[in-house]
């Protein structure tokens, strides 16, 4: 990401935000910001250059499907740090590893208005790729989702997992969608486990999984993961995955289906 010497930070208007996805580029690590700002599901404050061609010197994004959690970018921490006074209700912040130390220790010294005196806490959040076919896995309950299935999943406990693409039809027409599905107590279809496109660059799709607590280590999230993958890299995508240094169940299933290290962000965590 090159940024020029910043004049102003603004409220950056929409009509910017696909300057702002190409500079920070089609990456691993902003796929979900390329997304989101392509696709005006997010607010920006940001530091620029205005122009014919803006500049960025830095930016903080603000997803509306996850308001709590931001997105930093640029490497100006002091400035970072006046960027994030503009955002109110957050509770954490993704930036480059190597100003995370130094940010830390500024919002401790003075803290954000908005959100009070806190402590901070740092977690690395672990970026996987899979450049290779993924390792398949299947499973009977596991299949692919289709718009013909929106009912069910819009009526299941992942009914929020279309905010990233805007509702949940725009999620099963525009992304991938893979459910373990169950029977329930009266004998209907009831998603259980459910693996999903959260974001789509022109290059990456980001992955995400959940599963229901007492529907874990069946093979479920495995197996609907695979599904997606597998149909994100016959459309000629590389998925990505990203999960938190301290979620090793994560990081063993990416690893499990193939998906290999490449990068580190670092989370400031306000508690």
């Amino acid at each position: 990401m090159s940024f020029a010497k910043a004049e102003f930070h603004i409220p950056l208007d929409r009509k910017y935000f696909s300057a702002l996805a190409n500079a920070l580029g089609d990456t691993p690590t902003s796929t979900i910001e390329f997304h989101l700002l392509k696709r005006h599901l997010c607010d920006v404050h940001a530091a620029c250059v205005p122009g014919e061609r803006i500049k960025f010197h830095a930016a903080v994004i603000r997803p509306h499907p996850l308001p709590d959690e931001l997105s930093a970018y640029g490497q100006d921490a002091v400035l970072i740090r006046k960027l994030l006074g503009e955002f109110k209700g957050w509770r954490a912040v993704e930036v480059d590893c190597d100003i995370a130390q130094e940010l830390k220790e500024i919002i401790e010294r003075d803290p954000i208005e908005s959100i009070g005196k806190k402590s901070v806490r740092l977690l690395n959040d672990i970026f996987f790729v899979l450049t290779r076919p993924v390792n398949k896995f299947s499973h009977e309950s596991v299949r692919l989702m289709t718009p013909d299935d929106l009912y069910l999943v819009e009526s299941s406990e992942f009914s929020g997992h279309g905010d990233s693409f805007g509702s949940t039809i725009q999620l099963l027409t525009e992304g991938i969608v893979a459910c373990g599905v169950v029977r329930d107590d009266q004998g209907g279809e009831k998603p259980v486990s459910m693996a999903n496109t959260f974001a789509i660059s022109n290059y990456h799709v980001d992955i995400g999984v959940v599963t229901l607590s007492e529907w874990r280590h069946k093979g479920l999230a495995c197996a609907a993961a695979s599904l997606v993958a597998e149909k994100a890299q016959a459309l000629g995508y590389i998925p990505v995955w990203s999960t938190g240094e301290n979620n090793l169940a994560s990081q063993n299933l990416a690893k499990k289906l193939g998906f290999t290290e490449v990068s580190k962000r670092t989370y400031l965590i306000m508690d």
